[in-house]
């Protein structure tokens, strides 16, 4: 009897124990929550976390470059969304692992038979036993199973009898089919690879948002700069239309001159109207990337609290392409996928082998009048029993298992082709990016001298005209072309600081440049 409360004891336990666990509230950090695990993703050195925009509408802010960024790292939705892979991908890991958790079973049944003789028959059975597997493939039994036979006789006679049998330990190993790989450890290996799967997206989204938010603010400082352009082209053309109109009235210019200056001021008001127009598109852009709560933010003043940086710097393409082969996270997210695809293989292989499974159990045996006769034996121990033996079945041309493993192959052929082609655009996207910043930086230079001879053509032209030494087309050229050349030169430097974050984006240093860090919670 020792021996069976010890058992019984040590299973009820266990059930217990598992019970408790079900309904233990499961760590915070676990669950999806309004504030995702992807709030507190970041650090860096020179910007401080602070609610930003906490502020009432129709407030003037100025707003940094990094501050959107930080914003955008908090609240924007695709990086909140991408935010939750990586949780559901540790969960995946946790229900992988759940193959290797026991199973406790328990159960009980009565048996009635009458034969011809007349003779009834009874028997009472209890059985109750813990069984599971574990990592090495080795599933294992622990059982008691115990029964009591009653038969009765038409002369109310009866005989009882009680056996009881305790299996201290059943199992089974596969020698060959599951040894070094079986669908359990595949399933948790591929949940780890996958983990690391959703970490790269996620990381590669967030590069991705940076890259976004930063070319963004420099569009809407370029659309704030035009505006002021614009707002200058009005000004002028206005300040000449108002003089060629007094011009007109004592005679000195046709009616048809000074119609054109109208003309040119008119055109000018709506080019302006077209400019603010673009702002506005280029702050809702903006607004959009870094905020959840877009509604918030109608009526709200906003000024860019940062100009465009024009700071030359060295490109060397070897060093480029040695960069983003180590830190871009997409090309490291098809080389763990390929990682998959040898697990899947090894899988595979390993079921092209016949099964041979080495199989044993050890335990004792009772028999006796009744229950506690049985149970007392068992107690005592001393009618041990075991066995030992192989189990082997060879599928015929196990057709299946040999396609499998052929298709996995041809997959990973597939994959590494996919490598070598996503390291070529790789290449490719750097060397743009790279011929790109150099191109702009060398405009820049060249557009701002265009602007100040057009400055200086301008200043001439009116001060011919206002001799009569030439016609009003010429005045009103040179105020357009003043217009386009400021316009040119702030394209030009935004084109520059858009192409230093696209290479660096492309690069996967950008995060690494803005000092700044994923930490996947």
């Amino acid at each position: 009897m020792r021996f069976v409360r010890i058992f019984v004891g040590a299973l009820i336990g266990l059930a217990v124990m598992e019970v408790f666990a079900q309904n233990e509230p499961q760590a915070a950090a676990r669950l999806p929550s309004a504030t995702p695990a992807t709030t507190n993703l970041f650090t860096t050195n020179s910007v401080q976390s602070t609610n930003l925009f906490a502020i009432t509408n129709g407030t003037p802010r100025s707003v940094g470059l990094m501050e959107s960024i930080r914003l955008a790292l908090t609240n924007n939705f695709d990086v909140r969304i991408e935010g939750f892979n990586p949780q559901l991908a540790r969960e995946d890991i946790e229900a992988a692992k759940g193959a290797y958790d026991p199973v406790i079973s328990a159960g009980g049944d009565r048996t009635h038979a009458k034969d011809a003789r007349g003779v009834y028959a009874d028997e009472d059975s209890v059985r109750v036993g813990l069984n599971g597997s574990l990592p090495t493939g080795t599933a294992y039994n622990l059982g008691l199973n115990a029964a009591e036979f009653l038969t009765t006789t038409n002369s109310a006679g009866f005989s009882r009898r009680s056996t009881g049998k305790a299996t201290v330990a059943s199992v089974t190993q596969p020698l060959l089919r599951n040894f070094w790989m079986n669908p359990t450890r595949y399933n948790i290996a591929i949940s780890r690879k996958q983990l690391k799967v959703s970490e790269l997206a996620f990381r590669f989204r967030v590069l991705q948002i940076v890259s976004s938010v930063e070319q963004a603010y420099f569009e809407w400082i370029a659309a704030r700069e035009n505006v002021k352009v614009q707002e200058e082209a009005v000004s002028l053309a206005r300040v000449a239309a108002n003089e060629a109109s007094q011009k007109s009235t004592i005679g000195v210019l046709t009616p048809l001159d000074q119609q054109k200056f109208e003309s040119q001021a008119a055109t000018s008001e709506a080019a302006l109207l077209t400019a603010r127009r673009n702002l506005r598109e280029a702050e809702i852009t903006l607004v959009n990337l870094i905020t959840t709560q877009y509604e918030s933010w109608k009526g709200m003043a906003l000024e860019p609290a940062d100009a465009l940086p024009t700071q030359p710097r060295e490109f060397d393409m070897q060093t480029s392409w040695t960069q983003a082969f180590a830190h871009r996270p997409d090309l490291h997210e098809l080389i763990v996928n390929l990682e998959k695809l040898g697990l899947t293989e090894k899988l595979n292989y390993n079921q092209i082998f016949p099964t041979l499974n080495l199989t044993g159990a050890y335990g004792y045996d009772a028999s006796g009048g009744s229950y506690g006769r049985s149970f007392g034996q068992l107690g005592d121990m001393n009618r041990p029993f075991w066995s030992l033996g192989i189990d082997a079945s060879i599928p015929i041309g196990n057709r299946t298992a040999r396609a499998n493993l052929r298709a996995t192959r041809l997959e990973k052929d597939q994959a590494n082709e996919r490598l070598k082609q996503a390291r070529q655009t790789i290449m490719t996207q750097v060397e743009n990016a790279i011929a790109d910043a150099r191109t702009a930086w060398e405009r820049i230079a060249q557009t701002q001298k265009a602007r100040e001879y057009a400055a200086a053509a301008l200043a001439a032209e009116q001060t011919r005209f206002s001799a009569g030494a030439v016609k009003s087309f010429d005045v009103l050229q040179a105020q357009r072309d003043l217009t386009a050349a400021r316009s040119d030169e702030i394209r030009t430097l935004v084109d520059y600081n858009k192409a230093v974050t696209v290479l660096l984006e492309r690069e996967g240093t950008l995060l690494d440049e803005r000092g700044l860090t994923v930490n996947i919670q």
